[in-house]
């Protein structure tokens, strides 16, 4: 099971702070997604004061940007995700997912990224080995017309985010989980969109996409 809590900010100074409530559930993790149209990133986050592990991160032409960062039992309770930056970042997009019943130990059982400046589609394939790992991916998306990304139809694939920031010109973020994903094996988190080809001419349609999969 999950919760998750949204943050979005256009033009924001560092730091950004949302707050995020954990249920009181076993083994749990909370697992943080940003994203940014800028050559600024996290250099770190924090929840209740304490640090997180940043376990993956794309970028496309060091303009768009995602992330994935994680805390393995954070405390039960109502507190801050607080994203810290060198330089102030724009376009930011945040969410918070809480997980349950994640190992302790050793939670991440596979990664996976991938930036292109293209058309689209948006993917990336990460290759889980344990049976009912959790996979969280974020993908990020320059935009020029209010382009869209659709998921692709995954069995318990539910979207947890789609939105765009500071149309026509900015980003657009999508955000899914799969889980529990019955079987091990590669797992192609993709993302169709609505750019034309032109764009790459133009160098504006470019995207980055990151992936975590979690061991039960």
């Amino acid at each position: 099971s999950l919760a998750r809590s949204p943050a979005t900010s256009p033009n924001n100074a560092s730091p950004i702070s949302w707050s995020h409530t954990v249920g009181n559930n076993n083994n749990r993790i909370l697992v943080v997604t940003t994203s940014q149209r800028s050559a600024a990133i996290p250099t770190g986050i924090t929840y209740a004061g304490t640090p997180m592990t940043q376990m993956v991160r794309s970028d496309s032409n060091a303009v768009i940007f995602s992330t994935i960062w994680y805390l393995i039992n954070p405390p039960v309770g109502t507190a801050n995700i607080v994203v810290t930056y060198a330089a102030s970042p724009n376009h930011f997009q945040g969410n918070g997912i809480s997980l349950y019943n994640v190992n302790q130990t050793n939670p991440v059982d596979a990664q996976a990224g991938a930036n292109a400046l293209s058309p689209g589609p948006i993917s990336t394939t990460i290759t889980t080995t344990t049976p009912g790992a959790w996979i969280v991916d974020v993908a990020a998306m320059r935009t020029q017309l209010s382009e869209t990304i659709t998921p692709s139809i995954m069995a318990n694939r539910v979207t947890r985010e789609n939105t765009s920031l500071s149309a026509p010109i900015g980003v657009r973020t999508g955000v899914t989980t799969v889980g529990p994903a019955a079987t091990a094996g590669a797992y192609v988190m993709s993302w169709n969109t609505s750019h034309v080809a032109g764009c790459v001419t133009a160098n504006s349609c470019m995207w980055a996409i990151s992936a975590v999969a979690f061991k039960p």
